[in-house]
């Protein structure tokens, strides 16, 4: 067995590495390289005021002009984009605030609510 391996040789050694695999140390992924050029800043004028914006926000701009213009792929990416992504705002949820009213009526309407909610009325086969 020994003479067999002598023969043929050891393909890998100190000498000669096994060929790497996958990619070169150092190189960058697609993911990397794509958001690199989205946070890049540009120095932009919109609706006259100089601005510094982020690729991506540029790219949503043009993608939400296209949109409002009646492009139905771009509202199509807009929607899809929304969905993913959203908005942070959202998250919590809303405070619905009634209208002001008289301390009468706001008396009168919690009163019904806890009628209706914290006391049900019984079935009436009970009673």
């Amino acid at each position: 067995m020994a003479e067999e391996e002598e023969r043929r040789g050891k393909p890998f050694g100190d000498d000669h590495p096994p060929p790497r695999r996958g990619r070169p140390k150092g190189a960058r992924g697609r993911k990397t390289i794509v958001t690199q050029i989205a946070n890049e800043t540009h120095k932009v004028s919109i609706e006259g005021k100089p601005m510094r914006v982020r690729t991506v926000e540029l790219v949503l701009r043009a993608l939400e002009e296209l949109a409002s213009q009646g492009d139905l792929r771009a509202q199509k990416s807009c929607d899809r984009l929304e969905d993913k992504y959203g908005h942070k705002e959202q998250e919590g949820g809303l405070l619905v605030v009634p209208e002001q009213m008289p301390m009468h009526l706001y008396a009168k309407a919690v009163e019904l609510h806890n009628r209706k909610v914290v006391q049900p009325d019984p079935p009436e086969d009970l009673n």
